[in-house]
């Protein structure tokens, strides 16, 4: 399904699938070495690098995505999962949990339970393990945005999963003022981590709200 799912996409900001290989471990993905790794990993290297830019390019991946006829959900959105070409612009990699909405616009559900816990949004730990739809991805670009800005991950002070859990289902946010993250990049992110998924924004609009040129489809 990884392999369907990616070898449709074609975008700067996302990481093109080159072929597949057959060996001793099974069958593998081929895809073109990013010798920075990822952006939490080229960003402790170069850490005066501009990283609004970096977030834009995730947003820009993001919104190809979710503007395909039908939308393409990614699934498991993270720093981990954007990896960062030679020239410096990052790119979205990892579609083993994408699904194609072709039920309809709002979501999905997959018998297969994948994610990392402290990007996924409250309605996929809310009695619905395995949705997956474009809110989620805001929830967790919002996460990928300040994780990116600040190095660290979401909820950063809870060290267990447990309590992880509880603080998602509570609608707590998963960054503080002050501490990790500026006052002006929380206002900006607060409303993608809103508990109610439909009044999170969406990527079109977040990518207006940072100033980045329309895409062909909006055009």
């Amino acid at each position: 399904r990884e392999a369907r799912v990616w070898k449709s996409l074609n975008h700067p900001n996302i990481v093109p699938l080159l072929g597949l290989v057959s060996g001793k471990l099974g069958p593998g993905l081929v895809s073109p070495w990013y010798s920075h790794g990822n952006v939490l990993q080229y960003t402790r290297r170069v850490p005066n690098v501009r990283r609004e830019a970096l977030c834009e390019d995730v947003a820009s991946g993001l919104r190809y995505l979710h503007e395909r006829d039908p939308p393409i959900i990614h699934g498991d959105l993270k720093g981990a999962n954007v990896l960062v070409a030679l020239n410096g612009r990052a790119a979205l990699c990892d579609f083993g949990l994408s699904v194609k909405l072709d039920g309809g616009p709002t979501g999905f559900t997959s018998s297969a339970i994948g994610g990392t816990l402290r990007f996924m949004a409250y309605e996929q730990l809310n009695g619905n393990p395995g949705f997956r739809s474009p809110s989620g991805d805001i929830y967790a670009y919002a996460c990928t945005y300040a994780e990116i800005m600040t190095g660290n991950p979401p909820f950063i002070w809870y060290k267990t999963a447990p309590l992880v859990m509880c603080a998602i289902c509570l609608g707590e946010s998963p960054y503080r003022i002050g501490t990790i993250i500026s006052q002006h990049d929380l206002g900006f992110l607060e409303p993608s981590w809103d508990p109610e998924a439909a009044c999170r924004p969406t990527i079109a609009e977040i990518c207006q709200t940072l100033g980045m040129v329309p895409s062909a489809q909006e055009t």
